[in-house]
């Protein structure tokens, strides 16, 4: 179970998620205790906490479950418009596969030790300062292998300079041969011609399941980065490795660095996409592609997205 709403962000106060099962079988046992829902919230609920009752719930939550992946949620009280909306709405893709709120920073994420934990494992951040240094490498577009980014801007020169896109054997070369005229080795410049190669195989396939219109191409991979680095200022938060004001500066900060390098949602999630999927895919076309392809179209065609009311200039 997870709770909607949680008392507003406190420097000491931490919370920690329990189950219905675990509140059956390890919680109280005294019938006058009652078990608050969405307390302070006009949807409050008090419900009756004796043992048969929690049994009950916790056989309906198992019958009804939902999916705790892969869908559109936001909050009503978050925040819906301006730059911290703005910034929020950059980093929607990880809210979507992790099933939580896109639009609020504070208490909605996970709880706290599961947080923790997860910051730890995955990231090795254990502190402010561990935190700090991952998220300023995101927000310098740093934490992504610059290769992509780099096979890109030369496509994008060849197309400056002679008026049209390059063939597909043109850009290959030109790209290959700067990495050589930089003092790359021969398995680099080998690398720099397959990963060309691998672009255009995952632009042709983004095409055909609309992540890209039908003569789009991806022009950056930033927005993997800043995506990420939204969601690493919230997970901080969340693990109290920064206060608010730090969380909240990151994240607007993320969305005008989105804003200076795309122009239009479709774009940033275009290129978000494509460097999600270099880095982990290896070209399976499985689950971290097969979530782009659904959060892309939930962010483009549902009513309830902020790419719907958030104008991306």
């Amino acid at each position: 179970m997870r709770c909607t709403r949680l008392p507003a962000w406190h420097p000491d106060w931490v919370f920690r998620g329990v189950s219905l099962r675990w509140v059956a079988e390890f919680g109280w046992s005294d019938p006058q205790v009652w078990l608050g829902v969405n307390v302070g919230t006009p949807g409050q609920l008090l419900l009756p906490a004796a043992p048969p009752d929690l049994a009950l719930w916790q056989r309906a939550y198992a019958e009804n479950d939902r999916t705790s992946a892969n869908r559109l949620v936001a909050l009503r009280h978050g925040a819906l418009h301006g730059p911290l909306a703005y910034g929020l709405a950059c980093g929607v893709h990880l809210a979507i596969g992790n099933a939580v709120p896109w639009n609020e920073i504070g208490t909605v994420y996970r709880e706290y030790v599961d947080e923790r934990e997860q910051l730890r494992d995955s990231c090795g951040i254990t502190g402010h300062e561990g935190w700090r240094r991952q998220l300023d490498f995101l927000l310098d577009a740093a934490n992504s292998p610059p290769e992509p980014d780099f096979v890109l801007r030369v496509r994008e020169q060849l197309a400056a300079a002679i008026g049209e896109l390059p063939s597909a054997d043109l850009w290959r070369e030109t790209a290959a041969g700067h990495a050589q005229d930089l003092g790359a080795d021969a398995g680099t410049v080998k690398g720099i011609e397959d990963l060309v190669r691998r672009i255009m195989r995952y632009e042709a396939r983004f095409r055909a399941d609309g992540l890209l219109p039908p003569d789009g191409r991806v022009r950056t991979t930033v927005a993997y980065d800043y995506g990420r680095a939204v969601n690493l200022a919230r997970w901080g938060l969340s693990a109290r490795f920064c206060g608010p004001a730090d969380a909240e500066a990151a994240i607007v900060y993320a969305g005008a660095l989105s804003k200076s390098a795309h122009r239009s949602w479709e774009e940033f999630s275009a290129g978000y996409a494509l460097g999600r999927v270099l880095r982990f895919d290896e070209e399976e076309y499985g689950p971290f592609y097969e979530q782009n392809v659904l959060a892309h179209r939930l962010l483009t065609e549902s009513e309830g997205s902020p790419w719907k009311h958030i104008p991306w200039r």
